[in-house]
C-alpha cells in the first residue's frame, strides 16, 4: 500500500478486545497505589494490551512513538465505558458492568468503586485492594478489561454520506469508520487521509482503498487501524470533463483506470450528431501547457482531462 502523506455510537457496535490488566492485591497494610507501569505479579498476571495496534510504518516520515505508547497505560476509563471485571478463581464476583455517569462501578460485596480516570491497571489494583480491605478475600487477582469505550471518538469528514464524530470501539479500522459514516459518497475518492496527533505533532498517512475488496480480514493490517482521536478525511474524487456532441455534457468523478469509452458512457453517449471516431482530449502537461490530441475509445482518462466529442463529417 502506498505511503502515508466524532456524535452518537451505533447501537449495534460490536464490543471488541481492549486493554487488559491483572494485579494481585497487596496486603491490607500496603501503601497507596503504585504507578500504572509496575511489573506483572506472578506468572498468572495478564499483561496489558493496547487500545489499538500502532502502525508499522512511520507517519509522514516523522518518528513513531515507542511501543509503550500503545499500551493500556495510556488508556483511561471514562463514564459509560463497559468493563469486564474478573476475579480469578471467583466466578461469582466476576461481572460485566457499565461505568456510571459519576464514574463508578457497582461490584459484588465491595459496592461502588470509583474508576473514572484510572487506567485498567490502576482500576484492577484499586478493586483488589477493596476486596482485601473489606476482608472478603485475602489475596485476590483482579483483571479489568474495557469491552467498549463510549468516550473515545473518531471523526470522519469530507466526501462521506454522514460526516461527523463517532464513538470508537477499542479497535477500529478505516473501513469500519467509513461504514459508520454511511460510506464514501459518489463524489468521494478512494485515497483517504488519516490525521493523528502523535508526540504533540499532527501527522498524516494516506490509505489507498482501491483493490481492498476480497482481501479477507483486514483488521491485522496496521495501515488500516485507527486510534481514538484520529480523523479520517475523504477527499473529493478526481474529475474529468466531457462536452461537445454528447447527451449529458458535464464534469464527472474519475474512476481509476477509466477509459474514454467509459467516460463517454457517463456522458450519455454521443448524440445523433456526434462521432465516436472524432474525439479529442485536452490535457495539461508537466509544464502547465494544455495539449490537444486525438483519442481512441480505449485510451485511459486522467484527472482534469477535457474530452470533446466532435460532430460527424457526414
Amino acid at each position: 500500500m502506498p505511503g502515508w502523506g466524532t456524535d452518537a455510537a451505533p447501537a449495534a457496535a460490536k464490543r471488541s478486545a481492549a486493554p487488559v490488566a491483572t494485579r494481585t492485591a497487596a496486603p491490607r497494610a500496603a501503601p497507596s497505589l503504585p504507578a500504572p507501569t509496575f511489573a506483572p505479579v506472578e506468572s498468572r498476571a495478564v499483561p496489558a494490551t493496547g487500545v489499538a495496534p500502532g502502525p508499522a510504518a512511520a507517519w509522514s516520515g516523522l518518528p513513531v512513538a515507542p511501543a509503550a505508547a500503545d499500551t493500556a497505560g495510556d488508556f483511561v476509563i471514562g463514564a459509560a465505558d463497559v468493563l469486564a471485571v474478573t476475579v480469578l478463581g471467583e466466578p461469582a464476583l466476576s461481572v460485566e458492568v457499565d461505568v456510571s455517569p459519576g464514574g463508578e462501578v457497582n461490584l459484588p460485596l465491595v459496592g461502588a468503586i470509583a474508576v473514572q480516570g484510572l487506567t485498567p491497571v490502576a482500576a484492577s489494583q484499586k478493586i483488589a485492594d477493596a476486596f482485601v480491605q473489606g476482608q472478603f478475600l485475602v489475596s485476590p487477582q483482579v483483571q479489568v478489561r474495557v469491552l467498549e469505550s463510549r468516550n473515545l471518538m473518531i471523526s470522519v469528514l469530507g466526501e462521506v454520506r454522514q460526516p461527523g464524530r463517532f464513538a470508537a470501539p477499542t479497535q477500529m479500522s478505516v473501513l469500519d469508520a467509513l461504514a459508520l459514516a454511511g460510506g464514501i459518497a459518489e463524489t468521494g475518492g478512494q485515497r483517504v487521509t488519516v490525521l493523528r496527533y502523535q508526540d504533540g505533532r499532527l501527522q498524516r498517512r494516506e490509505v489507498d482503498l482501491t483493490g481492498l475488496a476480497g482481501e479477507g480480514d483486514l483488521r491485522g493490517t496496521p495501515a488500516l487501524m485507527l486510534r481514538p482521536g484520529d480523523t479520517v478525511m475523504v477527499p473529493e474524487a478526481a474529475r474529468f470533463y466531457i462536452y461537445g456532441e454528447v447527451r449529458s455534457p458535464n464534469a464527472y468523478p474519475l474512476k481509476p483506470g477509466m477509459t474514454v469509452m467509459q467516460a463517454l458512457a457517463l456522458g450519455g453517449g454521443a448524440n445523433e450528431r456526434g462521432s465516436r471516431k472524432r474525439i479529442e482530449v485536452q490535457r495539461q502537461n508537466a509544464d502547465g501547457v494544455v495539449e490537444t490530441r486525438s483519442a481512441s475509445l480505449a485510451d485511459v482518462v486522467y484527472p482534469n482531462d477535457v474530452i470533446y466529442v466532435r460532430e460527424r463529417l457526414f
